[in-house]
């Protein structure tokens, strides 16, 4: 077998290890560089998207801000028109009224006035002038003629406004004034209310108030096409622009462009089939204004791009006004940054190989130095090992030239030195070891043996606890019906001696042998009841006393059998008046061990009494059972105080118990453990919440095969 040589490792070692560090460096560098660079293509995405965020919502609620500024001024704009309007019209008839008054008769000169403000129209058909006096009489009315001579005082607008009375407390009140009213407009195809403002002057040597109005929807719509022609001339960047649509999906302005035809893009999808109207709807409800991510195709190019746009909402109009950015141009800024970083690594990679060419020269340069002298060391070792191997010879320390080989010299002979010793030593522990092994072997086997004796009888203590428990309680249930028929024929007997005693002294009537019968047959009824109940008390003790040999075999009814174990055990359950629920189908019959059953339920119950329902009364076990053709489930369940989880994994373990200043063995319900699991070869599991009771999960072959030989227990593992 070839092997490599020692010196010549060492020195391919230190290269390579040079070399693999040098690569490491260089990895760690380039790891470095690459984590750096990720997280700046994260902050410079981040950085960038939050300041395009931030640029176009500040982009819409500067425009929103202008629509406003335009609804407002285009209402002032309105108002200021019509008081102008009415004014003028004040200021003719005032002239008129001065220089015609005494020239005239006053009806003509009415007339005149009349005539020539009824075919005055300014804006369009919808403005005109009306007079009407203090009385509600309309005097005129320009749009309709019919309508004039007729009285308007209880005139009300479709909001229920008595507009016409408004309009004249106002004008005698404060001699001019606006007033609002809905009222439909002249031609309109849809025939629906508009809000409209009308300005009011009186004119008092006539009794007249004149006026005329305007809708709000007029100037709302003039408003509406000077904000969206604005919004049209919008650009910002290389690819900015204001967007508008309504809110049930109708197209204002997009793509920057104002949509002169009637154009719903509601069901519209970007190329991810994102709805992204329907988005701008769901944004618009949050009233501070909501960011969407969809797909858009950038202005004169066809390819779609990412992009985010703030939307907000003008309520009154229900128009969505919006603005966006496209997400692809941070990664022009990301790709620079990316090839700045692959500079930088062609860089660091030339200087570290420069570097590790320089390193590796001088380290070459001095191992060759260095592994001569460490070869010549350890030939002086090999040729002791050489030697030492045939007799207990030392090495000579001077010729060792390095201080870690003269440490290593002078361990290996306190070694050679310290064998020797061992050797005699060991010749005499081997003379005593038999000895000591073969005497703790036998302490070993006969602390065993106690340990089994220990507990069989801490078992049959646990069997006996149980039978002394029933044991009274048995006692009191055939006491008290022997009682009551012993009580019961004394009463018959008093009777018998009435009868006979009347009978020799001539005085028996009739009435009085009736009497007695029926006493006789009531107390003979409740002797043969009681006798009866005291014969079923015995019978159940009996049988359930011969089962707890649980070699038995047989088929039985396992609720039935239930039932007497409760009955049984009745005497223990009564002393906190608690209570045993049973829950199954009826005539279950199983083929198993009767007496395994009764030791396990009666193991189970008096630890829901001494454990579970310490401190408490009424307490209620439930037993409820289910089964199939193979297998027999019983569900065993408590409402006592339940078990610490720190406890469920060691309850099924011997010896382990809570109470054992109390008396408790610990090896109840490792004796239920063991017989469900190999008696009846099933399981048991068991669930506890502290405080709110415990369940145990029982699950066995219902029908079993009678097998050879059965313990009373089984091994206590």
């Amino acid at each position: 077998m070839s092997h490599n040589n020692l010196i010549r490792t060492i020195k391919n070692n230190i290269v390579i290890s040079i070399c693999i560090l040098s690569v490491l460096m260089a990895s760690l560098i380039m790891l470095l560089e690459f984590i750096q660079y990720k997280q700046d293509v994260v902050q410079i995405r981040e950085r960038y998207i939050e300041e395009q965020k931030a640029m176009i919502k500040d982009r819409v609620l500067e425009f929103i801000d202008y629509v406003e500024f335009v609804k407002s001024s285009s209402e002032r704009d309105m108002e200021r028109n019509l008081i102008s309007r009415v004014e003028a019209a004040w200021q003719s008839i005032d002239y008129m009224y001065k220089t015609y008054k005494n020239e005239m008769p006053e009806e003509t000169l009415k007339e005149l006035i009349k005539n020539g403000l009824r075919n005055v129209r300014f804006g369009s058909e919808d403005h005109y002038y009306f007079i009407e006096d203090s009385k509600g009489n309309n005097v005129l009315f320009a749009y309709d003629l019919e309508m004039e001579g007729l009285n308007y005082w209880d005139l009300q607008d479709s909001q229920g406004n008595y507009t016409v009375q408004e309009e004249i407390h106002l004008a005698l009140a404060q001699g001019a004034g606006m007033v609002e009213g809905y009222w439909p407009k002249p031609n309109d195809y849809y025939g629906e209310n508009y809000l409209k403002r009308t300005y009011v002057k009186y004119f008092e040597p006539y009794d007249w108030i004149i006026g005329t109005g305007a809708y709000l929807k007029d100037s709302e719509r003039n408003a509406k096409q000077e904000i969206l022609m604005r919004m049209e001339s919008i650009r910002f960047g290389k690819q900015g622009y204001i967007f508008a649509n309504t809110y049930d999906g109708i197209a204002l302005v997009l793509d920057g462009q104002v949509v002169t035809e009637y154009k719903n893009i509601w069901e519209l999808e970007d190329p991810n089939g994102y709805k992204v109207i329907q988005a701008e709807r769901e944004a618009v409800k949050n009233p501070d204004g909501e960011y969407i991510y969809y797909v858009w195709n950038k202005l004169a190019e066809e390819a779609a791009a990412p992009k985010v746009s703030f939307i907000k909402g003008i309520e009154d109009w229900e128009w969505m006004i919006g603005s966006g950015v496209y997400l692809d141009d941070v990664e022009l800024i990301i790709a620079d940054r990316q090839s700045q970083m692959v500079s930088k690594f062609r860089s660091t990679m030339i200087n570290i190989s420069i570097l590790t060419l320089l390193v590796l020269g001088i380290i070459y340069s001095i191992t060759t130095q260095m592994t001569r002298r460490i070869k010549h060391n350890l030939l002086v070792f090999t040729d002791f090992f050489r030697e030492a191997s045939e007799e207990d010879k030392t090495i000579n320390l001077d010729q060792v030239g390095y201080e870690e080989f003269e440490e290593l010299g002078i361990r290996v002979n306190e070694m050679v030195k310290a064998r020797a010793d061992v050797q005699s030593e060991l010749a005499k522990v081997n003379e005593n070891l038999e000895i000591m092994v073969s005497k703790r072997t036998s302490e070993l086997e006969s602390k065993i043996e106690d340990l089994g004796i220990m507990q069989d009888k801490l078992i049959q203590k646990e069997k006996m606890a149980i039978v002394g428990e029933l044991v009274p309680g048995f006692a009191h249930d055939i006491n008290t019906p022997v009682g009551v028929a012993i009580t019961a024929n004394s009463f018959v007997q008093e009777k018998i001696k009435m009868i006979r005693s009347n009978f020799e002294e001539g005085k028996l009537k009739r009435s009085m042998i009736e009497n007695c019968l029926e006493d006789i047959s009531e107390s003979t009824s409740i002797i043969e009841n009681n006798l009866r109940l005291s014969a079923e008390q015995i019978q159940s003790f009996k049988r359930l006393s011969i089962d707890q040999s649980i070699d038995e075999f047989r088929t039985f009814d396992l609720v039935a059998y239930i039932k007497e174990i409760s009955l049984s055990l009745s005497p223990l359950l009564k002393s906190g008046q608690h209570s045993v629920e049973i829950g199954a189908p009826e005539n279950l019959e199983i083929v198993s061990y009767p007496g395994v059953y009764f030791q396990v339920l009666s193991n189970l119950i008096s630890n829901s009494v001494v454990h579970g329902f310490t401190g408490r009364e009424k307490g209620v076990i439930r037993i409820e059972m289910s089964a199939d053709e193979s297998n027999l489930r019983i569900k065993y369940s408590d409402n006592g105080i339940g078990i610490e989880g720190k406890y469920l994994d060691k309850i099924f373990n011997p010896y382990f118990t809570t109470k054992k200043h109390a008396g408790g063995s610990g090896i109840g319900l490792n004796i239920v453990y063991n017989l469900i699991s190999t008696t009846l070869d099933g399981s048991i599991t068991c669930e506890s919440q502290f405080g709110e009771g415990t369940t145990f999960f029982i699950e066995v072959e219902k029908n079993l095969s009678e097998r050879p030989e059965v313990s009373e227990y089984e091994d206590l593992n």
